[in-house]
């Protein structure tokens, strides 16, 4: 379970590694000899790789650090999804221990030290784990509610426990705001469990736009996630916007008919706008988003009115399927800027400039996918994702 299950892939110190270059890195056969599983050219990327030979200019530091954030996040969601799924888990397989030439994805990287803290890994590698319980807006729906992304209004989360051994205890919440002040509380009852089951329920009846942290306790275990609240975006102050989706033309018309278009699945031949891209349309390229890759997310001033600059929790909702194909963008648009882009680190052996969010002429262009798990109605991650790119596309004020 620690191992392919949930690899993440980190971004590794390739500035360090150019600089002490270890045998294994060599080209030279006498001392690094190709095998059957050694074929990823890594002494290729150290010489030219940017993050190798520019590592100050290219932010390599920065993507490490953005890149270890986002592996505990992998690690962790994966495996509280495995345990609240399987009663009978009692361990895992280790694999993966340490990186190798062809991975980056070991608990300790490749001078031993270890990429996560016994405190970031004990919440979800303990005997007992604490972890969300997926809700349906209604039971003969597929789509799952969002846990952690909510409309302001009443908040409720279903938690769970999975205990190697028996536990007694009793459920207990907050719900704190980013000075730490305590906005909610609560409580359950004394029960015990054995394997995995239901222990309780948040519920937050008045919540406000906002950004939070959830801290949940059973007995011993403790864990805890961070919540987003968002206001429902009001559509109708868009007014100079409309839709245009090829593959639905039922599609709710949420905005006006006006000429800034919010497209889906196609360019359309004039005006600009914000377009939404996924796997299989024309400009796009199949490729993971969660596996095998570190993001850099550049220009701070767009991330600061598109709040999703490495909050791994509102991005997971709106997960994309693909990467925007940078030979399209250059030949549709020319230049353009890009403001979300993928770093394959698996194994460094694909191109580093896969581009997920750019500014292209009078179109912003992505494959964030704001309907990833449910209608943009049900979505508070989706609908914020387009209220927010519409607002920066074409401000209001």
């Amino acid at each position: 379970m620690l191992g392919e299950y949930v690899a993440g892939h980190a971004h590794r110190d390739l500035a360090r590694l150019g600089d002490e270059l270890p045998f294994w890195t060599s080209s030279l056969p006498e001392l690094n000899a190709r095998g059957t599983r050694l074929g990823t050219e890594l002494s290729h990327w150290l010489d030219h790789s940017r993050f190798a030979n520019e590592p100050t200019k290219s932010g390599h530091k920065a993507l490490m650090a953005s890149s270890r954030s986002k592996e505990a996040f992998v690690r962790k969601s994966r495996v509280e999804a495995a345990r609240a799924r399987a009663a009978w888990v009692r361990g895992y397989a280790l694999s993966d221990l340490r990186d190798t030439p062809v991975s980056s994805a070991g608990l300790f990287d490749d001078w031993g030290t270890p990429r996560l803290s016994p405190e970031e890994s004990a919440p979800w590698n303990g005997l007992a784990c604490l972890f969300p319980i997926p809700r349906r807006k209604l039971l003969h729906r597929v789509v799952e509610i969002d846990p952690f992304n909510h409309f302001e209004g009443v908040v409720r989360l279903s938690l769970g426990l999975h205990t190697e051994t028996s536990q007694r205890g009793a459920l207990w919440w907050r719900i704190v705001d980013e000075t730490g002040r305590t906005v909610a509380r609560g409580a359950g009852q004394d029960r015990s469990v054995n394997g995995a089951g239901e222990i309780g329920t948040v519920t937050w009846s008045q919540a406000v736009a906002g950004s939070y942290r959830l801290e949940v306790g059973f007995g011993a275990t403790e864990n805890a996630w961070d919540l987003w609240v968002v206001k429902r975006p009001a559509w109708k102050e868009f007014e100079e916007w409309r839709t245009e989706d090829p593959k639905d033309e039922d599609r709710p018309p949420f905005l006006g008919e006006g000429g800034h278009i919010v497209a889906f699945h196609r360019l359309p031949e004039s005006a600009g706008g914000v377009l939404f891209l996924e796997d299989g349309d024309v400009g796009t390229t199949s490729s993971t988003f969660w596996e095998g890759s570190a993001l850099e997310f550049r220009a701070d001033a767009f991330w600061q009115s598109v709040p999703f600059g490495e909050r791994w929790q509102r991005l997971l909702s709106v997960s994309p399927n693909a990467e925007l194909d940078a030979p399209w963008l250059q030949s549709t648009f020319g230049e353009y800027q890009t403001f979300l882009n993928r770093v394959d680190t698996s194994p460094y052996g694909l191109a580093q400039e896969c581009p997920i969010l750019v500014r292209a002429g009078n179109w912003i262009v992505t494959t964030l996918r704001p309907e990833a798990i449910g209608s943009l109605g049900d979505s508070p991650a989706g609908s914020t994702l387009v209220a927010s790119l519409m607002e920066s596309a074409y401000p209001s004020g």
